[in-house]
């Protein structure tokens, strides 16, 4: 089978309001802060785009071989698109260095089951099983940066936020999104979150009072402060 983002067993959300509008796919970390900021919860994921193993001319799978040759710790210039991962395979080219500006996700684990990766906003899997052989599982970790957009949708119910995307901020939000947001700044948190002045902590100085949406991720280590994003 085709590599899979994860996602399966997560607690759900509700979705956009509109019922035409595919949900994100489960490796998008999709979460929705309520008015009050606190940390939002996963929300409802479709099936990913699946398709034949690319093989070589000598009848090896290219695809399981990439995934066995990634290594924890490393970097990828991967991310959600709105409709599964950005890349069909973490190929040689998709490693960079972690400093580099397109390094959106770091491998924290690897696995032989996209089910017992860590769960939670800003952490993600993509797994691949070759015919006959067994699972590889890349956990991953979305690695923010301010500056960086994210796929969003708004509704009266607060704001759906794709947290393994990673949009071009000057684009257009991709399908089944209607906001981009920016991310204006990244907070590391005291073990448990405690009860932060989230807004507080975003806000530039004492008189910025423009709404900022929070999400906790990487387990609760860091606040992750973004905007809506005007272009």
């Amino acid at each position: 089978s085709g590599p899979h983002p994860g996602g399966a067993g997560l607690p759900t959300a509700p979705g956009p309001p509109d019922d035409s509008h595919a949900p994100a796919p489960a490796d998008s970390g999709l979460a929705r802060p309520p008015a009050s900021s606190a940390p939002g919860s996963t929300a409802p994921s479709s099936p990913a785009p699946s398709g034949a193993a690319a093989r070589s001319p000598g009848g090896g799978d290219r695809t399981a071989g990439a995934f066995r040759s990634v290594r924890e710790g490393q970097c990828l210039n991967v991310h959600s698109n709105g409709d599964g991962w950005s890349r069909a395979a973490p190929t040689a080219g998709a490693r960079v260095r972690c400093g580099s500006d397109r390094a959106y996700v770091r491998v924290a684990d690897i696995r032989t089951s996209r089910a017992s990766c860590p769960k939670g906003n800003g952490r993600g899997s993509w797994s691949y099983t070759p015919r006959g052989g067994r699972a590889t599982a890349l956990c991953l970790t979305r690695h923010y940066r301010v500056g960086q957009c994210l796929a969003a949708e708004k509704s009266k119910d607060g704001m759906l936020a794709a947290l393994m995307s990673a949009p071009a901020c000057g684009g257009s939000p991709p399908a089944s999104y209607n906001r981009l947001l920016r991310i204006t700044s990244i907070h590391g948190l005291a073990a448990g979150g405690g009860s932060d002045d989230v807004q507080g902590r975003c806000a530039r100085d004492a008189k910025d009072d423009r709404r900022y949406w929070t999400w906790r991720v990487d387990g609760g280590r860091y606040l992750l402060c973004a905007r809506e994003s005007r272009g």
